[in-house]
């Protein structure tokens, strides 16, 4: 009779000896014992890593979650900067902010290289929540030039909210990189 065990990514059963969970094509290492033996360690190790990996996935996509809160309130303000008014959100992006201010009120068409620069932040956003490393290394290293370029200007309030968004992002960024290290 065959061992099933549980993936420690995704849960799915699993043969004792396979090399890939068929579910979700993880990589598994198992120890060179025989299923009997391993039946009862690995199920609580199989229980405690797969606790762990749900908790770090959870803070990953949490922390990628933030861009695109960034993205989204950059594209209502350069609406309301575009659209005449005077006030904006302190979470969105300085350089959305500033182009609308550099090409004034009533250019909607600097609301188009407003809404690319928010998609990039987005695809940062949706790679972030798949797990790619590189996303929050850029995204976060956008979002720190972005907050000194606001740091230049003196609009420190924003400021401020960049360094409170980007503790969050590194949070992320540090769960994933456990989450793969842990994977791995």
């Amino acid at each position: 009779m065959q061992q099933s065990y549980q993936c420690p990514r995704c849960g799915a059963s699993v043969t004792f000896g396979a090399k890939s969970c068929g579910n979700c094509q993880t990589q598994l290492n198992w120890q060179q014992q025989t299923p009997s033996l391993a039946n009862n360690q690995n199920d609580q190790e199989v229980s405690s890593v797969s606790s762990d990996i749900s908790q770090l996935e959870r803070r990953a996509k949490s922390g990628a979650s933030w861009f695109f809160w960034i993205a989204g309130i950059s594209i209502i303000n350069s609406i309301i900067l575009v659209a005449g008014g005077n006030w904006h959100f302190f979470l969105g992006l300085g350089i959305t902010d500033i182009l609308c201010y550099v090409f004034g009120e009533g250019n909607w068409s600097i609301l188009l290289l407003n809404i690319l620069i928010a998609g990039i932040f987005v695809l940062f956003g949706v790679f972030g929540r798949r797990f790619h490393t590189w996303s929050f290394v850029f995204g976060t290293a956008l979002y720190v030039f972005d907050g000194l370029i606001l740091a230049v200007i003196g609009d420190w309030f924003p400021v401020g909210f960049h360094a409170f968004a980007l503790i969050f992002i590194c949070m992320g960024l540090i769960a994933n990189h456990k989450l793969h290290k842990l994977i791995d």
